[in-house]
C-alpha cells in the first residue's frame, strides 16, 4: 500500500522549478522492497516501475523555498498536517460532490463553496440534472412525515407526496387519482363546462337560491363593446340584454326607471298605482317632440254588446283629478263622438255626493278670457227668492223676483253692488266704500292738533293746526352746536348750514343737533314727552348737498350723515339706539345710504344714488309707524326696508342731528351743507 500527497507549491527537484510535488510513501513488509537504516531527514521513494524496490532519498537544500500552514518543517523534515486536508473521497462523505473537484480541499474552502449534505440553504438557481432513461433528476427518498413542518418544506411517506403550505399540509394529488376523476382525458372532459366560458347543450339549473346566497350572480361591471345577441351583463345602472341586435334595459319594478318605446299590456286587468303612500301617476306626460302628434287612448276601442267604466279618482276621500294641464292651446273632448240613433249619452261629473259633502265644480279660467259654451237646454237650480249670492240664478228665479227697470229704476232702501279696487276709472258703479277709500275724510281742527287719525286728510284751514301740534318741527334754524377734533359748523345765509372736517387731525367731527345727549331745555328728564313715538307715522326731509366743490368731497375715512333719533353719544360711529336717517361716505362716487336702528340692530341699505360736485338734492325719510322706512331722492323710491325702529325712543339723545365726521387721516376736507329741513311725528 502507498500513500500519495501533492503539495501545491513546492520546487521540482528535477527542474527547480515551481510546480505541485508529488511524494509517494510506500508501505510494505520488510524485506519486500523496503531497506531498513536511513538518516533523519530523508525520504523513502521507488526505485523502479517494476520492482518493489526501494531506496532512501535526501532531498536538496532549495526544496523546500516557503512553508505555509499546514505545511510546518519539523527537524528539518517536511511535515504534512492531513487533517487540514480533505481527500476527494472525504469530500464527497461529507459535502456534494462537485465535477471538477480538485484531490484536496481545506475545510473553510469546502464549507464556504459547496453545500453540505447534511443540509444547507441554497443561495442561487438550483438545477438538477435532466432526467434519462436510467435515473431521474431529482428524488425525495420515501420516509415519515416531519411532526413540525414548516412552509414550503416537501416530503414522500412513500404512499403519497406531500408538502406544507399556509400552515396546512397538503397531498399532492396523483395521476391515478385525478384521471379516476374523470378530468384529464379529453371524453372526461366532454361532460363538463371549462370555467374560462362554455356553450351548454342542456338545461342549466342553478342552485336554489336561499337567505344566505342567490342561486346566480352577473358581478357589476362596464357594457361590452361588442355584444352580440343574447348576452346579458349589469352594471350599478341596471341590467342589460343584447336583442336582436340591439342593447335593452331590463325593466326594474323596484325603484324609478324610464321606459322608451312602446309598450302594450295585454291581460284583462291592470292596476296601476296601488300604494297607499303619497305617490304621482304620469301618463303621457313627457314633451311632444315638435311636428309630432301624442295620443292617449282611455277605454277606447268598445263593441257592440259591451260596456265600458272610465273611474277618475277615488270612491272615499279627498280627489283632485287634472286633465289636459298644458299651457299650449289644446282641446279637451268629453264624449263628443257621435251618439247613435235612439240611444241616451249620460255625462257625469260631480254627482253622487251624499249628506254632508260638498261638490265645488269649476269650468273655465279665472284669469285670462274665458268663454264657456253651454249647447241646449242647461237647468239648474232655482235658487229661494231674495237670494243674494253669486249662485246663477235660473228662469224661474228671475220671474219669481220683483226687479228694478233698466232704466231710470228707483231704488228703496239701501242697494249693494260690488266695490271696485283702488284706482279704478272706468263707468263702474262706485260703492261708498271705493269712494271713502279714493277721497278719505278731512281731518278735524282737534285731529290735525293732536294728531289722533291715520286716515283722515288734511285740508288747507287745518294744514296750519297740524305744523303747530308738538313735535312738528322746522330745522331751519337750529343753533345747538357741537364739535370735536377739527370739526367746524357755521350758520351762514337764510337757512343754508355748513359743516366741515378737516384733513389734518387723525379723527373728529361737527354737528348741528336738537336735542344734545344729557339734557336741553323742556326735552331734558325720562319723561316720554322727551322721547320720539317710533309708533307713529313720521315724515322728515331737507336739502343737501355733500360736495361743494372737488376740494371738499373727503375720501373713505370720513361720511356725512342726517338723522332722527340714533345717537346717545356725542361721538362718530353707527347708530346706538333707536332711529332713522341717511349717510353718505366720502368721495364723489359713494353712493347716499339709508341707515335704521330698531333698539337692537343697526341696518344699512343703499341705494344707487351718488352725488356729483356742487350738486344739490332733495331728500325725503317715510316711517310707517311698523318699522318699513323708505328713503326718497329728488322724489323717487331709492332704498326701503322693514327693519326699522317701531316703538318709543330712549330719553337723553338727540331728536335731530346733521354731522360730517372722519374715523382717521383724510386726504381731503369733506364739506356738507344743508338747506331748511322739515320734520314731522303724527
Amino acid at each position: 500500500m502507498a500513500l500519495t500527497i501533492t503539495i501545491p507549491g513546492a520546487v521540482s527537484t528535477t527542474t527547480g522549478s515551481t510546480a505541485p510535488a508529488v511524494l509517494t510513501v510506500g508501505v510494505g513488509s520488510p524485506g519486500v522492497g523496503v531497506p531498513s537504516g536511513g538518516s533523519t531527514g530523508q525520504y523513502l521513494v521507488k526505485a523502479s516501475a517494476t520492482s518493489y524496490d526501494t531506496a532512501w532519498l535526501t532531498l536538496p537544500a532549495n526544496y523546500i523555498t516557503s512553508v505555509t500552514a499546514p505545511l510546518a518543517v519539523t527537524s528539518g523534515n517536511l511535515a504534512v498536517n492531513l487533517s487540514a486536508y480533505l481527500t476527494t473521497a472525504t469530500a464527497a462523505s461529507t459535502y456534494q460532490t462537485i465535477a471538477g473537484m480538485s484531490s484536496y480541499l481545506t475545510s473553510a474552502t469546502a464549507a464556504t463553496t459547496y453545500a453540505a449534505l447534511a443540509g444547507a440553504t441554497f443561495n442561487g438557481e438550483v438545477s438538477t440534472p435532466a432526467s434519462t432513461t436510467g435515473t431521474a433528476g431529482f428524488s425525495i427518498l420515501p420516509g415519515t412525515a416531519p411532526t413540525s413542518p414548516t412552509n414550503g418544506e416537501f416530503w414522500n411517506t412513500g404512499s403519497d407526496l406531500q408538502v406544507r403550505l399556509g400552515g396546512v399540509t397538503e397531498t399532492l394529488a396523483e395521476q391515478s387519482w385525478v384521471t379516476s376523476q374523470g378530468f384529464l382525458t379529453s371524453s372526461a372532459l366532454t361532460p363538463y363546462a371549462p370555467l374560462a366560458g362554455a356553450t351548454f347543450t342542456g338545461l342549466v339549473t342553478t342552485l336554489a337560491s336561499a337567505t344566505g346566497t342567490a342561486g346566480l350572480n352577473l358581478p357589476h361591471g362596464v357594457a361590452p363593446t361588442s355584444p352580440v345577441n343574447g348576452d346579458i351583463w349589469t352594471t350599478t345602472a341596471g341590467v342589460f340584454a343584447r336583442i336582436n341586435a340591439g342593447t335593452t334595459q331590463l325593466m326594474n319594478l323596484g325603484s324609478t326607471q324610464t321606459v322608451s318605446g312602446s309598450i302594450t299590456f295585454s291581460n284583462a286587468s291592470q292596476t296601476l298605482g296601488n300604494s297607499t303612500a303619497t305617490g304621482t301617476i304620469n301618463v303621457a306626460s313627457g314633451a311632444t317632440i315638435s311636428a309630432s302628434t301624442k295620443t292617449l287612448n282611455i277605454g277606447t276601442g268598445g263593441v257592440v254588446g259591451s260596456t265600458t267604466t272610465t273611474i277618475l279618482g277615488p270612491v272615499l276621500g279627498a280627489s283632485t283629478t287634472t286633465i289636459g294641464a298644458t299651457t299650449a292651446a289644446s282641446t279637451l273632448n268629453l264624449a263628443t263622438g257621435a251618439t247613435l240613433t235612439a240611444t241616451t249619452k249620460a255625462v257625469n261629473i260631480g254627482t253622487a255626493g251624499v249628506a254632508g259633502s260638498t261638490t265645488n265644480i269649476a269650468i273655465g279660467s279665472t284669469t285670462g278670457t274665458s268663454t264657456t259654451t253651454l249647447q241646449g237646454t242647461t237647468n239648474g237650480i232655482t235658487a229661494a227668492v231674495d237670494t243674494n249670492t253669486t249662485q246663477i240664478a235660473t228662469t224661474a228665479y228671475v220671474v219669481g223676483q220683483g226687479y228694478a227697470k233698466l232704466a231710470s229704476p228707483t231704488l228703496t232702501g239701501t242697494p249693494l253692488a260690488p266695490t271696485a279696487t283702488a284706482g279704478t276709472n272706468t263707468t263702474q258703479i262706485a260703492t261708498t266704500a271705493f269712494v271713502t277709500a279714493a277721497v278719505p275724510a278731512i281731518a278735524t281742527a282737534a285731529q290735525a292738533i293732536t294728531g289722533t287719525s291715520a286716515t283722515v286728510a288734511l285740508s288747507p284751514s287745518t294744514l296750519g293746526a297740524h305744523l303747530t301740534r308738538g313735535f312738528s318741527q322746522r330745522f331751519d334754524f337750529i343753533t345747538t352746536t357741537s364739535t370735536s377734533g377739527s370739526g367746524q359748523v357755521t350758520t351762514a345765509f337764510g337757512g343754508l348750514r355748513e359743516i366741515y372736517v378737516s384733513s389734518t387731525a387723525s379723527a373728529g367731527r361737527a354737528s348741528f343737533a336738537l336735542g344734545s345727549v344729557g339734557s336741553i331745555g323742556c326735552l331734558s328728564g325720562y319723561s316720554d314727552e322727551s322721547k320720539i313715538d317710533y309708533s307713529k307715522k313720521i315724515w322728515v326731509a331737507g336739502r343737501a348737498s355733500t360736495n361743494f366743490s372737488a376740494t371738499y368731497v373727503g375720501d373713505a375715512n370720513t361720511s356725512v350723515s342726517c338723522a332722527i333719533g340714533g345717537f346717545n353719544t356725542n361721538t362718530t360711529g353707527d347708530m346706538n339706539v333707536a332711529g332713522i336717517g341717511w349717510r353718505k361716505a366720502g368721495g364723489s362716487g359713494a353712493f347716499v345710504t339709508l341707515m335704521v336702528h330698531n333698539g337692537t340692530t343697526f341696518t344699512t341699505v343703499a341705494t344707487t344714488k351718488t352725488v356729483a360736485t356742487l350738486e344739490v338734492f332733495d331728500w325725503l325719510i317715510y316711517s310707517d309707524g311698523t318699522g318699513n322706512v323708505t328713503l326718497y331722492i329728488n322724489g323717487v323710491s331709492s332704498a326701503t326696508t322693514s327693519s326699522g325702529p317701531t316703538g318709543l325712543g330712549g330719553a337723553n339723545q338727540n331728536i335731530y342731528r346733521e354731522q360730517c365726521e372722519k374715523t382717521a387721516v383724510a386726504t381731503q376736507m369733506l364739506l356738507h351743507s344743508y338747506g331748511g329741513c322739515y320734520y314731522s311725528e303724527r
